[in-house]
């Protein structure tokens, strides 16, 4: 029999050290940052092996400018599907009609994206990052591999060659120019981070968030005790982890236990919240995830960094209630349960810490 290719680990069981969690379930934009950080990360690799290369290696140098290829190209696709889906008003329908539409065209992508940056541009004259210029770059490369099929097979699907005349291709300077190009893409996605300062807090949400930040600072609090607890439990008694709770368990019915995996012991605490709570807190790790890990900046003056994270807040939810399909509760308190005790942990303490620093708790 065949080995099982994708196989699923049983973290209740004993397994390898390393693996990968594939799907995040932190929502459209975590999943879109995965992707492009997955890609650059190999797109790096290749490009260091390629580097590595003696002149004389045409095994490597002639044979790493496809997948190299490729990767430049498929980064550049992700950041601007990316950047319009964050962007754009339309609903979850007219979205997904845009992705359909454009396929894998790069230069129509751009097209369609180009209107939502320039209304962006005229609100915030703090975005400075040139649309032109980038529209000129995925211009380019549009015409170099208009349906995303050079890189990737050697003939067409009439079987006629698909790169029939050679082409003497200097990589060095397309990785120069493609790194310039993601960092301008990059800026846009983190657009808010550099404009919050700019932003107007709605007053209504500004008042809700006021008033619900004491009680769900508190269930944070216990959160990340609790976790604090499992991790030193986790020291002396085999690791666990009910990767499948929400099909055993009623939300209801849980109650931490000696040696208890991560999911079981948040759980146990947020049981007693109501909806809306469980929200506050899923719009609070979020934001917290932001200021760790995609480049959310805040003020330095105390004033305007409570501010700033106000607007944080009110971005972030407006993401959550997309991500959020239903007010179950456990539907809710699985997408917290997912995330890595480690990483959690750290995520609860920064934000709290915002929080505290700012004065929205005391």
């Amino acid at each position: 029999m065949a080995r099982k290719l994708f196989k699923e680990i049983n973290t209740t069981e004993p397994h390898p050290q390393k693996y990968s969690v594939l799907g995040s379930q932190m929502g459209i934009n975590a999943d879109f940052n995965s992707y492009i950080q997955g890609y650059i990360n190999a797109a790096k690799i290749a490009y260091e092996r390629y580097k590595m290369a003696d002149t004389a290696e045409i095994d490597v140098l002639d044979t790493l400018v496809y997948p190299i290829c490729f990767l430049y190209r498929q980064i550049t696709e992700l950041y601007i599907k990316h950047i319009y889906i964050k962007y754009s008003t339309e609903d979850e329908n007219g979205k997904s009609d845009f992705v359909k539409r454009v396929s894998h065209k790069l230069k129509l992508a751009w097209e369609k994206t180009t209107p939502i940056l320039e209304k962006l541009k005229e609100r915030f004259p703090s975005f400075s990052v040139s649309i032109e210029e980038c529209g000129e770059l995925i211009k380019q490369i549009d015409e170099f591999d208009t349906t995303s099929m050079r890189m990737r097979y050697p003939i067409t699907k009439d079987f006629r060659a698909t790169n029939e005349k050679p082409m003497l291709l200097d990589i060095d300077n397309l990785n120069e120019g493609m790194n310039e190009l993601f960092e301008k893409l990059q800026k846009i996605c983190d657009f808010f981070s550099n404009v919050l300062a700019d932003n107007t807090v709605d007053s209504a949400f500004e008042i809700k968030a006021l008033e619900k930040a004491p009680s769900c600072s508190n269930i944070m609090i216990d959160m990340a005790k609790k976790i604090e607890e499992v991790q030193a439990q986790e020291s002396v008694l085999p690791k666990k982890r009910d990767t499948d709770i929400p099909g055993l368990l009623n939300l209801a019915d849980i109650e931490p236990q000696d040696g208890d995996t991560v999911e079981r012991a948040i759980a146990s605490i947020i049981r007693e919240a109501d909806v809306e709570e469980i929200k506050y807190i899923m719009m609070c790790f979020h934001t917290g995830c932001d200021l760790k890990n995609r480049g959310l900046k805040l003020s330095e003056k105390i004033d305007e960094r409570k501010k700033d994270l106000i607007c944080a807040f009110e971005a972030t939810e407006a993401e959550c209630n997309v991500l959020i399909k239903s007010n179950d509760k456990w539907e809710i308190t699985e997408q917290l349960c997912s995330v890595r005790s480690e990483y959690a942990l750290s995520v609860l303490n920064l934000i709290l810490k915002e929080m505290h620093d700012t004065q929205i708790i005391q």
